[in-house]
């Protein structure tokens, strides 16, 4: 069974459409335009410009649409929040929109396929939460931390001359900060390269920090929590169906990486 189209890519959709207050069939659609718009590399700028085109159109619709009939969801509490305060310009708030779309509709999928494919490949992890599904919201930390879903933070410029880790960064240029090479700082973990689900403390920055933080990271570590409470308990056999060196990973420019496709088994 390929756990990702099977399970993650509908669990996944069905989170981000509760949160953002839209279809799952919407949530669909916004994912297929993000992973064209993020695959400049594999399709080219023509097609690329299309699919961002398309993107932007269909936020700006649900904005005009949360705008009219508000609800109760993400969406419409940042649309409604400017509405009232009118702190940005209706271009910041369809760019604000966009970062928690793109974020949000493949995020979920590829955490969560990401994270069965790190604990199926640390067998003994795995059986750590079988035993004791009290691990569970630790593990979580573990699993966002070892192989988060999104590689490369936002595009940065620097404002002042500095030197960072020995390399020389000029004022005006720009920067990508990396969530993967942070998350195993050897001077913030102690054996970074190590899977543990027990890991503590673990204060990774999957979830980013600060004013580029996740607004949805308390809802995320929560349903992340319960589907792998849920599926350690009901599928306490689950094993990888072929070797875990074998997967075949997706990538989306230099932004989030995943999994194509992760076949699994278990004992019937």
């Amino acid at each position: 069974m390929d756990f990702q189209e099977i399970v993650s890519v509908p669990i996944g959709e069905q989170l981000m459409a509760k949160l953002l207050g839209v279809e799952p069939e919407t949530v669909h659609e916004l994912a297929a335009h993000v992973d064209a718009a993020m695959s400049v590399c594999e399709i080219g700028d023509e097609e690329v410009s299309r699919r961002w085109s398309a993107l932007c159109t269909m936020v700006i619709d649900i904005l005009h649409r949360k705008l009219a009939e508000p609800g109760d969801d993400l969406l419409s509490t940042i649309a409604q929040a400017n509405r009232q305060q009118s702190t940005m310009t209706d271009e910041q708030v369809v760019g604000m929109l966009l970062t928690v779309v793109i974020g949000g509709v493949d995020t979920p999928i590829a955490v969560i396929t990401n994270g069965l494919a790190s604990l199926l490949h640390h067998r003994d992890q795995y059986e750590r939460l079988v035993e004791d599904p009290g691990r569970v919201a630790r593990a979580v930390e573990e699993i966002v931390r070892f192989n988060p879903a999104t590689e490369i933070e936002h595009l940065r410029v620097v404002t002042e001359d500095v030197v960072i880790a020995g390399t020389a960064l000029s004022a005006g240029s720009p920067a990508f900060t990396s969530i993967t090479s942070a998350n195993r700082d050897s001077d913030q973990f102690l054996d970074p390269d190590e899977f543990d689900v027990e890991r503590n403390p673990n204060e990774h920055i999957a979830f980013g920090y600060g004013p580029h933080a996740c607004p949805a990271s308390a809802y995320s570590r929560m349903c992340l929590t319960t589907f792998f409470t849920s599926l350690t308990q009901r599928f306490p056999q689950l094993q990888l169906a072929r070797p875990f060196e074998d997967l075949e990973r997706r990538g989306k420019g230099l932004h989030s990486v995943g999994i194509k496709e992760l076949l699994v088994t278990w004992p019937t």
